[in-house]
């Protein structure tokens, strides 16, 4: 199995994403999705948050969440095609650091694997990571095995 663990980034252009980050814990399932046509970035792999994961811990609850975004954040400074956007479930929080998605998302590609669901994480420091593994070549079935 390959273990990857890997900053997230990218999070203050992508509103709300830098509120909804402060109220993840470390655990919260994420989804990791390549994006392969990514103009800056082919290895490119985007992190988001499905609005179930976020209502999965008691007490949370995503339309309340909103509401207090509301109150806190200027939405009117945002067009409301942005704004839809940014708000689609999932929800796009950033994507994984350029140097950690260069390795990372071959791997993906190998596995056959356009997304995956990470945990979100911190490090010593308090920053947000996300950790997920890949299966390697040795653990994947062979190629034209039964079921494929």
């Amino acid at each position: 199995m390959l273990s990857f663990t890997a900053p997230l980034v990218g999070m203050r252009f992508r509103p709300p994403a830098q509120e909804l980050v402060q109220e993840l814990q470390p655990g919260d399932r994420l989804l990791l999705r390549r994006q392969p046509d990514n103009l800056h970035d082919e290895n490119a792999i985007q992190v988001l948050l499905q609005q179930d994961a976020f209502n999965s811990r008691e007490g949370r609850d995503f339309g309340e969440f909103l509401d207090q975004c509301r109150e806190t954040y200027d939405w009117a400074r945002r067009d409301q095609e942005e704004l839809a956007l940014a708000l689609e479930d999932p929800i796009p929080l950033g994507y994984i650091k350029r140097e950690n998605a260069a390795l990372a998302s071959p791997a993906m590609l190998d596995a056959g694997l356009p997304e995956i669901v990470g945990e979100f994480t911190l490090n010593l420091r308090g920053f947000p990571e996300v950790k997920w593994e890949v299966a390697d070549e040795s653990e994947r079935p062979p190629s034209g095995a039964v079921g494929e």
